[in-house]
């Protein structure tokens, strides 16, 4: 795990404080859906498994958004620390969910929207932001968990979530391609064997056919969420038409998306903004971006917010959508089987055996211990002197 350092807004720019009053005050000066976009696109070049190292996808947004100056600020914040540029992180995934949900609450669209980002002012204002998001990240995260109040005994305990949070916010997706096949072999081999009437109740949830489901998926990541560069704008008015299922695709993605004003409902359920400053800030549920990860904009222009939920939507979005309509004790059940013969099927391909010779593979051993206990074992590794069990 990559251990960083990340950099105090004061560093950079001096005259600028990491305090609540000052970070929703610069918001209020961009437009919502440039920062959500530009926030989207950070965040696919951070996130994204590819063969970019960390200084190159830093370097992405410093040209963006920094100046020489401002650069050679940082410069001198890393000489100070005594480390080397590629261990110092300026963008990162919890940082930019912070600002995501900040400002869905203080932005607004401002009449040029789509451009704002143009004026170098605008830019220099949204590099402060994100510094300064950084730190509400880490406030929200960590707190006072890091203390030794109470004794290291205590400590340790207090850290165990906040650490699991932190990791989380420098998470990197895995490969989406893969996740797509991992979920196709789950939901159109497996679940069908366990439930007959799983694909009955996805088409009544969604109007979607699981194979639509997936075959969707793979034309948004094919075309639009490419590893080695940014998140790609796309157009539903323009995307859907050229496919050879325009109906099929326009269903899906009004099924994955939601406008910026949708997300503001969401992570801000009925507060102001005047009582967001005053402290009444929720719990910050990732939830609404994780059911939908596409944001729409109010002309139509829509990107793809995060590189790890669309995994997830590509292995086990189709569960999720079919939550709702059914009995969920019953439903995990079911995938919990269809995931087990899943990854039973993977050991077979990697533990084969040779042919002629006993498989050192058994699947789904039953007995009773010396008690007369039930068991069942899911799968055993016979390696004559090491035995692994699953």
């Amino acid at each position: 795990m990559q251990v960083g350092i990340y950099v105090p807004v004061s560093e950079i720019f001096p005259d600028v404080q990491p305090v609540l009053p000052a970070f929703t005050s610069l918001l209020r000066k961009l437009s919502l859906t440039d920062v959500l976009f530009w926030c989207a696109r950070l965040n696919h070049v951070v996130t994204s498994c590819s063969n970019l190292t960390h200084e190159q996808k830093q370097a992405f947004g410093l040209r963006q958004f920094f100046s020489p100056v401002e650069i050679e600020r940082l410069d001198r914040f890393c000489a100070a620390e005594r480390r080397p540029p590629g261990c110092v992180t300026i963008f990162f995934r919890g940082q930019l969910f912070d600002l995501v949900r900040w400002a869905a609450l203080f932005c607004d669209d401002h009449p040029d929207d789509g451009t704002t980002f143009e004026d170098p002012e605008k830019r220099r204002i949204f590099a402060q932001v994100c510094l300064i998001a950084s730190d509400v990240w880490a406030r929200r995260t960590y707190g006072d968990a890091l203390s030794l109040e109470g004794g290291v005994d205590a400590a340790r305990q207090r850290t165990l979530g906040p650490f699991r949070k932190g990791a989380e916010g420098s998470l990197t997706s895995s490969e989406l391609s893969q996740d797509l096949g991992r979920g196709w072999r789950l939901f159109c081999e497996h679940m069908p064997r366990f439930d007959t009437g799983f694909e009955a109740l996805f088409q009544s949830a969604t109007g979607l056919s699981t194979e639509d489901h997936f075959v969707c998926w793979s034309g948004l990541i094919t075309n639009y969420a490419k590893p080695t560069a940014e998140a790609t704008i796309f157009s539903e008015n323009t995307s859907a038409p050229k496919t050879a299922y325009p109906e099929i695709f326009a269903l899906f993605l009004a099924l994955e998306s939601q406008s910026p004003l949708d997300l503001r409902s969401a992570l801000w359920p009925a507060i102001t903004r005047d009582e967001a400053l005053a402290g009444a800030t929720p719990h910050y549920d990732y939830r609404p971006l994780r059911e939908r990860p596409i944001l729409k904009s109010a002309d139509g222009r829509m990107i793809l917010v995060d590189p790890v939920f669309a995994a997830d939507k590509c292995a086990i979005g189709p569960l999720f959508h079919v939550l709702p309509l059914a009995d969920a004790n019953r439903l995990f059940e079911i995938f919990g089987k269809a995931f087990e013969q899943y990854a039973g099927e993977v050991l077979e391909r990697a533990f084969s055996g040779t042919p002629g010779l006993v498989s050192p593979l058994a699947r789904t051993i039953e007995g009773r211990g010396a008690g007369g206990e039930q068991f069942e074992i899911d799968a055993a590794l016979n390696y004559v002197n090491d035995l692994v069990l699953l």
